[in-house]
């Protein structure tokens, strides 16, 4: 496993007057052990050619979107936890990165699926994102806890139309992108949470999304000049850190890149903060994010028990790896052992 990174400094940006520093996590050990390897150079671009066109399946807007699946979640009346359909457009919103080389490929293949394949291959795309980064999947179990058990057969088919109305409508234009660039412009789950929730619960949680317009004008206004790398953004109330969307978005505008900083997120909402998890691997925000479910305001101190969190979850997990690492050894050693004493005798 790749040695942690030694604790540096940093210039620290405040979103909210509650806002307290944090120190730069330690690097996912993750990023080596399942990195894709470079694509081959190929020809300079021509300049004078246009720009190649991106394929998108449909175009659509995060809020046209949320409206669809919100609409086909409820036509079926399933169940009234709002974390599965997030759940699902969160799993399905991983598909398409750099792992992922047509994103029409995709949409076929799970367009394919029946209700219980569908269901494996949610589980499968939730285990595959813990192997990439098990500290924000663990942030991210309120929107996979349902699937920890066999799900009714009423919730497999609302699911089920829940994907394909997802993928349908235009999720992968949206989220699909191998340019996590163009993924930044776009907060689907934020959209979504809002469809999903009535008025009367988004106002018991004082829970009100910046539109991402605005969110775009407050990042422009809070960056001026760009931080040095190792710098911090905190939001304590990120809702599903549109905030934090637009800051990286500014930052990769300006040539900078987001995974030189440290990206601290907090709600007292734990949909909201699992959201933020998820939007953290969709919007590639780097190896340092931290995610804290709680109130922030009364603790004062929720980004160093996510810094704390996360240790401890890494930890266990480099554990996990050199243990399995090891069983594998004895077991080919052991195979090797059985071949030399075959030709022996």
């Amino acid at each position: 496993m790749p040695k942690r990174r030694p604790k540096t400094g940093y210039t620290h940006v405040q979103l909210d007057l509650f806002a307290q520093p944090v120190e730069p996590a330690p690097p996912s050990p993750m990023k080596a052990a399942v990195a894709t390897p470079p694509p081959p150079a190929g020809p300079a671009p021509d300049p004078a050619a246009p720009p190649a066109r991106r394929p998108h399946l449909v175009r659509t807007t995060p809020t046209e979107l949320a409206e669809k699946i919100a609409s086909t979640w409820y036509a079926h009346t399933a169940s009234g936890s709002i974390a599965i359909p997030l759940g699902v457009t969160a799993a399905l919103a991983l598909l398409g990165h750099e792992h992922v080389k047509d994103r029409r490929d995709t949409a076929t293949h799970v367009l394919g699926l029946d209700p219980a394949g569908l269901i494996k291959c949610l589980r499968e795309i939730w285990a595959y994102a813990w192997l990439h980064d098990p500290y924000l999947v663990h942030c991210a179990a309120e929107l996979a806890r349902w699937l920890d058990e066999d799900p009714p057969s009423k919730v497999v088919t609302a699911v089920h139309a829940v994907a394909r109305t997802a993928i349908t409508s235009g999720l992968l234009s949206l989220t699909g992108d191998p340019d996590p660039a163009w993924r930044c412009e776009h907060d689907v789950l934020g959209a979504l949470l809002t469809q999903l929730r009535s008025r009367g619960a988004r106002n018991a949680l004082a829970e009100f999304h910046t539109p991402p317009e605005l969110a775009n004008l407050i990042a422009r206004m809070t960056m001026l000049e760009i931080p040095e790398p190792g710098g911090a953004f905190d939001d304590p109330a990120a809702g599903t850190g549109g905030l934090m969307r637009a800051l990286a978005l500014t930052l990769r505008l300006q040539g900078a890149d987001p995974h030189q900083y440290v990206w601290s997120m907090a709600d007292i909402d734990p949909i909201a903060a699992a959201c933020c998890a998820v939007n953290a691997m969709v919007w590639s925000l780097g190896p340092n994010v931290l995610i804290y479910c709680g109130d922030t305001i009364a603790t004062g101190d929720g980004a160093a028990q996510a810094a704390e969190q996360r240790r401890q979850i890494l930890d266990n997990y480099e554990r996990l790896m050199y243990g399995v690492a090891g069983i594998q050894a004895f077991i080919e050693a052991d195979r090797l052992v059985d071949r030399l004493m075959s030709g022996v005798a």
